[in-house]
């Protein structure tokens, strides 16, 4: 079973930074004993040419890209804080980093047991106003995230 909850967010960003705005998805997955794994992406559908750069950080994999005079950045908990928030050693949560899209690939997801992860995007003008903002906005932790997108 996949649902979905979405909702915008007002990022916990230092002083000075700002985004235009940010949005959150929470994939929430109970798989059962047929289904041990997943794919999650965040596509960017690109109307116009852009670049595209990892931007990884203390447990944030995080992908951002540059186009049209804008940035927008896309980013999801690590394998090594997913896996401690979830309490299961032996989950495995592979990013990669593709030219249009941030995937995470999960395997050994446990029957019947429920698994969140959740995914922001952020977006600015390009250059941003303070650099980092979007990469910043989308550094947030599961809970403080899951506070905030409604049920």
């Amino acid at each position: 079973m996949l649902t979905v909850r979405t909702g915008e967010l007002c990022s916990d960003l230092p002083p000075g930074m700002s985004v235009e705005k940010c949005w959150a998805a929470i994939f929430t997955l109970v798989a059962g004993t047929q289904t041990p794994s997943a794919l999650l992406q965040a596509q960017l559908w690109p109307s116009l040419p852009t670049s595209g750069n990892p931007g990884t950080g203390e447990g944030l994999e995080a992908q951002t890209w540059e186009g049209g005079g804008y940035m927008l950045a896309a980013g999801t908990e690590d394998e090594e804080f997913l896996r401690a928030r979830i309490g299961n050693p032996k989950l495995r949560a592979e990013a990669r980093y593709e030219p249009a899209s941030l995937t995470v690939a999960l395997s050994n997801l446990p029957p019947y047991i429920t698994t969140e992860v959740h995914f922001i995007v952020a977006w600015n003008h390009f250059p941003e106003a303070v650099e980092g903002s979007c990469w910043y906005a989308v550094d947030q932790s599961h809970s403080w995230v899951a506070a905030r997108v409604a049920t």
